[in-house]
């Protein structure tokens, strides 16, 4: 099944297309929940992107981990370790303590947070950010000039994952009244749905460097 198993770009246009229409059935069956008041408490349970452990959230998790998997693939494939799987291995590990850094930071006075203690992950991020820029700027220029329009798709996916990430969530807290419910629940739909599709872009983007460094037929 090439949508899963991509061999050539379009086959990865296509994976790509059925991602972005699984975030927007998601939040379609947000939306459509919370206009008729939570009819199912397992739709609500099961669909709600403004909450954690759920179909939404796993489908996000699975797809940052399919970056950092296609990126030791791809080293694996190349009989090296080259720096895109390097750089895969940092975002998975990244990806696995995003929950955890709120508990850790929270009480912390030298983190800064907005009121009700929320945003304390963008500046924990952002510091992480920032020494992985360091750490590994050898491995991302090496990347940038092999592959540049791929790199050009994954800094786009990043900048919309931010901006659905940290960006909405800043806006929210200035300029939202959260007590509007319905104005709220569009504010966590386009959120959600940068988030979702910025790493969607981002895959897109690791499966189209994955199909150029393996062949036209790299293996499941």
């Amino acid at each position: 099944m090439s949508l899963f198993y991509p061999t050539s770009r379009r086959d990865a246009s296509k994976a790509l297309t059925f991602l972005i229409l699984c975030e927007i059935i998601f939040c379609a069956i947000y939306l459509g929940d919370f206009l008729l008041d939570h009819p199912s408490w397992w739709i609500y349970e099961l669909f709600n992107i403004d909450l954690e452990s759920n179909i939404p959230t796993w489908f996000s998790t699975m797809q940052l981990f399919l970056i950092g998997f296609t990126f030791l693939h791809i080293g694996y494939r190349t009989g090296h370790t080259p720096p895109p799987s390097k750089l895969g291995t940092k975002m998975d590990e990244a990806a696995i303590i995003h929950e955890k850094l709120t508990w850790v930071f929270i009480n912390n006075p030298l983190v800064p947070y907005f009121d009700g203690r929320h945003g304390v992950w963008i500046v924990v991020y952002g510091c992480i950010a920032i020494i992985l820029l360091i750490v590994l700027y050898k491995d991302l220029w090496a990347m940038w000039k092999s592959f540049r329009q791929e790199s050009r798709l994954f800094m786009l996916g990043m900048f919309i994952f931010l901006f659905g990430a940290a960006g909405m969530e800043t806006l929210t807290f200035f300029f939202l009244d959260k007590t509007n419910l319905l104005h709220y629940t569009w504010e966590v739909i386009f959120e959600e749905f940068f988030e979702m599709s910025g790493v969607s872009l981002m895959l897109y983007s690791t499966l189209l460097v994955l199909i150029k460094k393996t062949g036209p037929k790299p293996s499941a």
